[in-house]
């Protein structure tokens, strides 16, 4: 008798640098059994010198191939530096397709905050000041940045992080994982 396929999850994690992507991600982590997540910077490897995410290279969003029940993505830009092709959040339906193609349940949560607050986040999280980084926030505000589900045709949940703590943000996450695998529904679009 076959056994029924389990429900595989991808969870994108979206927002500007020092919103708490990351510690969400290792929260959200720590709640899976071992050896059934994997987490994924979709930020990393644009750069000429790893040369990861690059067109010409073959294995372009090979890392989204991957046998874990969890897959949980986090992009804040996702784009060249140069911004010389469209990159993760410009083209999101090329890596996007890819989750589909697993069969992965597909849910984006966009984590946000005011400015003020996410400047406070930042400060205290960069030592010596202010990286520059207060641009990518400014991004969010385009077009691309904003048109990301409608583009990549996934549901995107907001989650305003300004009075909630990490651990907060990761259990809503969570609470969402759990229903969507008791229930067995799909949620992406």
């Amino acid at each position: 008798m076959n056994e029924p396929r389990r429900r595989r999850h991808a969870i994108i994690l979206r927002g500007p640098p020092a919103i708490g992507k990351s510690c969400v991600t290792r929260l959200l982590i720590a709640k899976i059994p071992c050896g059934q997540s994997k987490w994924i910077d979709l930020d990393d490897g644009w750069g000429k010198a790893q040369n990861k995410r690059y067109p010409s290279r073959e294995g372009r969003y090979a890392d989204l191939k991957t046998p874990e029940d969890f897959l949980i993505l986090e992009l804040c830009c996702g784009e060249p530096g140069d911004c010389s092709f469209s990159g993760a959040t410009r083209n999101p339906r090329e890596w996007v397709s890819i989750l589909e193609n697993e069969r992965r349940e597909i849910r984006a949560f966009l984590l946000w905050t005011d400015l003020d607050t996410w400047r406070r986040r930042l400060l205290k999280k960069e030592k010596g000041g202010d990286p520059g980084a207060e641009q990518y926030y400014k991004l969010f505000e385009r077009d691309e940045w904003k048109n990301f589900p409608q583009v990549a045709c996934v549901r995107e949940e907001y989650i305003d992080t300004t009075m909630l703590t990490e651990e907060e943000v990761a259990n809503r996450i969570w609470e969402w994982a759990t229903a969507a695998r008791q229930s067995g529904h799909s949620s992406s679009s």
